[in-house]
């Protein structure tokens, strides 16, 4: 999920940072309106995130010319070739 500071917050419900930080930290209670504006920042952050994450996954084709595919290949046939020796007795 995005990072959300207290300052970020703080600035798009109106609620002072000081007092996200007293209800963060269990001090006092939020309001109803207040658990209403933070949980619609909050939520949007999240919308936001996974809209992010979804057009970075529509344009990667993972297994083909991508860094972490190939990667994730070389890794799967070393740890193949670990099992292979470990069932012939040459490793632990």
């Amino acid at each position: 999920m995005t990072h959300l500071s207290q300052y970020s917050v703080s600035i798009a419900t109106g609620i002072d940072r000081s007092r996200l930080s007293s209800i963060e930290n269990g001090y006092i209670s939020p309001q109803t309106d207040e658990v209403e504006q933070i949980e619609r920042v909050v939520s949007e952050a999240q919308r936001q995130q996974v809209a992010r994450l979804e057009r970075v996954l529509s344009m990667t084709q993972l297994g083909k010319d991508h860094p972490v595919g190939s990667r994730s290949r070389k890794v799967s046939k070393r740890s193949a070739g670990n099992l292979r020796r470990r069932s012939k007795g040459t490793g632990e």
